[in-house]
């Protein structure tokens, strides 16, 4: 229930058309996780793609409660990354860092990535 500096989050999706997508990374987290923003890379490429931005995940808001949906001791957080990228119709592969100055967070269980596309 770490997420190591070095645990590189790979992820490969297909889009079946083009359009403008919405980029959301999902951290799984635990009641007692204590950092308030979670420092993230977040890198997106195909073969005529490539994105690459650092992000601050807020964790808690400013009274110090937690963001996202909470459920006995597990919480989900999703963090709108991009709110829309013009995507074409193809493979994509997507990769998500932690970049904070821990080598481990602790009580982070999973992170995911949503793609969505843009209405």
């Amino acid at each position: 229930m770490a997420w190591l500096a070095s645990d590189q989050q790979h992820f490969d999706f297909n889009l079946e058309q083009d359009g403008d997508y919405e980029i959301i990374i999902m951290i799984r987290h635990l009641h007692g996780f204590a950092i308030e923003k979670i420092p993230v890379e977040l890198k997106l490429s195909s073969s005529d793609t490539l994105y690459d931005q650092h992000y601050e995940i807020p964790v808690r808001d400013a009274a110090g409660e937690y963001l996202g949906e909470g459920g006995g001791d597990l919480w989900d957080l999703d963090f709108s990354a991009i709110q829309s990228i013009p995507l074409n119709k193809g493979s994509y592969h997507a990769e998500i860092s932690q970049i904070s100055e821990y080598d481990e967070l602790r009580l982070i269980m999973e992170v995911g990535i949503m793609v969505k596309k843009v209405e």
